[in-house]
């Protein structure tokens, strides 16, 4: 990717470096994902780790759904 600016390379990408976002893994609803925490009690999914085909078909643990918990 080429970037055509009279701005400075540090002042570009400065941004690009500050967030990350923060991972965990739980187990929800007996099945684990891992998630993208928002708040305290906020968090989106990110990812099921499942050997069971039919979680993957159902919409309760799709990436992207945000989801309330009370982390311990």
């Amino acid at each position: 990717m080429i970037i055509y600016t009279p701005l400075p390379i540090e002042s570009v990408l400065q941004s690009s470096e500050e967030v990350q976002p923060t991972y965990i893994e739980i187990e929800y609803e007996g099945r684990l994902v891992q998630l993208e925490t928002i708040d305290n009690y906020q968090a989106k999914i990110v990812r099921l780790v499942s050997s069971n085909p039919n979680d993957y078909l159902n919409n309760t643990y799709m990436p992207g759904k945000i989801i309330y918990f009370r982390p311990n």
